[in-house]
């Protein structure tokens, strides 16, 4: 269906994702921080949705999110980027808004909530 990159510090969480995401029939890539997630985009052209933790070491996810939204070069900026996070200080929340994100998902997710995620953000 479609391949969905998951930027998280967390090998438990990663996993976690990836086996909701593969059970649905999508292609999942996976990466450690920011960094290592923009890297994996620009080499992974075809990615469909971002789904992105909030605090992570080298560079957080609003950060890359702002990168992938505000790339100037238009490459990313429809990539639809969700957080998923265990914060829920609604400062942050806006502030992720603000920055681009299309949805919040609170750990631990649900599948159902996965997929509603999935079903408003993309066209597959």
């Amino acid at each position: 269906m479609a391949k969905i990159l998951i930027v998280d510090d967390s090998p438990t969480v990663r996993a976690s994702l990836n086996a909701i995401l593969t059970q649905l029939s999508h292609e999942v890539v996976e990466a450690e921080d920011g960094y290592d997630g923009l890297s994996k985009l620009k080499r992974n052209k075809d990615v469909a949705m971002v789904f992105a933790d909030v605090h992570m070491p080298q560079m957080d996810g609003l950060t890359m999110i702002k990168e992938i939204v505000l790339n100037t070069s238009g490459k990313y900026g429809n990539i639809p980027c969700v957080v998923i996070s265990t914060e829920d200080d609604k400062n942050i929340i806006d502030l992720a808004r603000l920055s681009g994100v299309k949805a919040w998902c609170v750990k631990p997710f649900q599948t159902s909530v996965i997929e509603q995620i999935l079903s408003r953000y993309l066209e597959v």
